[in-house]
């Protein structure tokens, strides 16, 4: 799912043999125990941009069909110490863009 490529043409597949996408769940992670550059890389790529990506790329079909709902799976460690810091702040990145697009996609029907 961090590769922009496959996850696009994920979704399109599961939207041409689906029909309609209804929900996204974005619940992938990538994790490690380092803390070095590779590792935050890693988290970025695979923890938050996958699910910005993903739900960027449903969100117009959502609106042309009157809503929708994407779900992100964060994590405890957003809110709390002692988890990789990499993993803990991409989570915690991740629900502050799932409260963010809540605001704006209210409007048209996507929850």
């Amino acid at each position: 799912m961090g590769e922009p490529t496959a996850l696009d043409a994920f979704l399109e597949g599961a939207r041409q043999a689906l029909g309609t996408i209804d929900v996204l769940v974005n619940n992938v992670a990538g994790v490690g125990f380092a803390d070095d550059d590779e590792a935050w890389q890693v988290a970025c790529r695979v923890t938050l941009l996958s699910a910005v990506r993903g739900s960027t790329k449903v969100v117009p079909w959502m609106k042309a069909q009157g809503g929708g709902a994407i779900v992100h799976i964060s994590s405890i460690a957003a809110l709390e110490a002692g988890w990789p810091a990499s993993y803990a702040a991409t989570k915690a990145a991740l629900i502050s863009h799932a409260k963010s697009a809540a605001v704006a996609l209210a409007v048209s029907g996507i929850r």
